[in-house]
């Protein structure tokens, strides 16, 4: 489920809204991840550094070459990633595209989630910490248990 604000002024797609969203990693929980939104009715775009990862796709989800190109016109964009050097990496990438939202998957130190959160705030992106629960069933079910840290309005 995406924060409340993102689901304001989306085209509707049976009951739910339409949602363009980026995904960032598209290793076993990434690849689950991109799977269950796209299942969802959402237009997922997704970018792994590992090129290989991306061909393991269902047809309905778009892969990109880029962090930019996966952030530029996405609603949100969700980091999957192994671990916080590639987080870091990617957070510098994708302050170039400037998207509305960016959730971290990740389970990451509380220093790093903070210095994210300043650092997007600063480019004027919201940023939350939202690690997940539930392994690669459970993003591929799309039953992960996500816990939210951040600013209320994001």
């Amino acid at each position: 489920m995406l924060p409340r604000r993102l689901l304001r002024g989306h085209r509707v797609v049976g009951r739910r809204r339409h949602l363009q969203v980026g995904v960032i990693g598209h290793g076993n929980m990434g690849r689950g991840v991109a799977a269950s939104l796209a299942r969802a009715g959402h237009d997922v775009i997704v970018y792994d550094a590992d090129g290989a990862q991306t061909l393991r796709r269902p047809s309905t989800i778009t892969a990109v070459d880029s962090v930019a190109a996966a952030c530029r016109r996405a609603d949100a964009v969700l980091l999957s990633l192994p671990h916080e050097a590639a987080e870091r990496a990617v957070v510098a990438d994708l302050l170039e595209a400037r998207p509305p939202l960016v959730l971290n998957l990740g389970t990451s130190s509380v220093g790093w989630a903070r210095e994210a959160h300043e650092t997007c705030g600063g480019a004027g992106v919201a940023y939350l910490d939202a690690p997940v629960s539930g392994g690669p069933e459970g993003a591929a079910a799309g039953s992960l248990a996500v816990f939210l840290g951040g600013d209320e309005a994001a």
